[in-house]
Formats: C-alpha cells, sequence, structure tokens
C-alpha cells in the first residue's frame, strides 16, 4: 500500500526524475509551450506553478531596494530558481516576464491540453503551456458585451415599431370609405321573375 506517497514514479529513480524536471520546467519557461506524455505534464504542472510563485515574490518585493532584510530576500530567492533551472535566461524570464504575466493571479498558471496517442507505443501525449496575459483577456472582454448589447438592440427594435404599425391600420381602416353592400334582393327578384316566365310557359 502506498499510503502517504504522492506523485508518479514515471518508472524512474528520484535523482533521474528531479533532472527530468529541471530541464522540462526549463524548457517550458523559454519556449512557453511543449509536447510531452499526461502524466509528465501533470507532474511537471506542480513544479512549474511553484516556479512562477517565487518570481511572483521576487518581483514583489521591489527593485532597488537598499534595505537588507529585502536584498537578503531577493537573493535567496534568486538563488533558489538558479539553483533548480538549467539556463540564466529562464530565470530572467521567470522573474521578468512571467511573474508581471501573473502579477493579479493566484494560481493556476499552466494548462494541459490532450492531444492524442503518440504514433508507436499509443502513450497518451499533452500540451502543456503557460496562459495568456491577463490584459489580452481584459481587452476581449468589452468587446463581447458591445456584441451582445447590439445584438439585444436589434432584437428590440422590431417590437417596437409592431405597435406603431398596428396604430397606422387601425388609422386607415378608420379612414376609409365603407364598401357598398351587394344589390342581392335585386337580383333575387329578377332570378324569381325569370322562373315564373318559364312556369307560364310550360304550363301553356
Amino acid at each position: 500500500m502506498r499510503h502517504r506517497l504522492h506523485g508518479r514514479k514515471l518508472n524512474r529513480s528520484a535523482p533521474h526524475r528531479k533532472v527530468l524536471f529541471r530541464n522540462m520546467a526549463t524548457s517550458l519557461i523559454l519556449h512557453g509551450r511543449i509536447a510531452t506524455t499526461q502524466a509528465k505534464a501533470k507532474e511537471l504542472r506542480r513544479v512549474a506553478e511553484r516556479l512562477v510563485t517565487l518570481g511572483k515574490r521576487y518581483r514583489a518585493l521591489g527593485a532597488g531596494t537598499a534595505e537588507k532584510d529585502v536584498a537578503a530576500r531577493k537573493l535567496h530567492l534568486h538563488r533558489q530558481m538558479l539553483s533548480y533551472l538549467m539556463d540564466k535566461k529562464a530565470v530572467e524570464s521567470l522573474m521578468g516576464e512571467l511573474a508581471e504575466r501573473f502579477e493579479a493571479r493566484p494560481g493556476g498558471y499552466t494548462r494541459i491540453l490532450k492531444i492524442g496517442p503518440r504514433r508507436g507505443d499509443a502513450a497518451p501525449m499533452a500540451l502543456i503551456e503557460f496562459l495568456a496575459a491577463e490584459e489580452e483577456a481584459k481587452e476581449e472582454k468589452p468587446k463581447r458585451r458591445r456584441r451582445r448589447a447590439k445584438a439585444k438592440t436589434a432584437d428590440e427594435t422590431p417590437a417596437a415599431e409592431k405597435p406603431a404599425k398596428a396604430k397606422a391600420k387601425a388609422k386607415k381602416a378608420e379612414t376609409a370609405p365603407a364598401e357598398e353592400p351587394e344589390e342581392a334582393p335585386a337580383a333575387a327578384a329578377e332570378e324569381a321573375a325569370e322562373q315564373d316566365e318559364e312556369n307560364d310557359k310550360k304550363s301553356d
């Protein structure tokens, strides 16, 4: 029984797993998206999001502070990121671009997209990537609201025009002259006279 044991072994030893996730986390930060198996992607998500949190803490301390305590904290965070990632460019991106992008987001910095089985061994594959910038999402929302507002006004205009059309038709009906009734009684009298004449001829 695996009580109190979390995480996936991935058929690797502990040092091998550690190096694997260090390499994958570095590639994810540098390129923004990588393709891997679903099991590895789910394990990498935990590592990547903790690294983003370190970058956010570093950015939150501010730049150019002369206080010793703040400088010591920033140095410690910087060393933590350098000790895990394999590339200094990845550390710079983590402290700068990614920390700024997710500054107002409390968590959930990555997404996993399934892309089907791998050709050869049919292993389930997935894409893991960082979410888009918050500013892009905020700019798209007002556009959608405007479109919905336009659609509502377009739906409401015919309903507003219907009562006006009905009133216009009612006025036309009132002003139009009354139609003359057909001369039905006169026609009926003529037919009756013709029938009488025919009857008289037959009787003669």
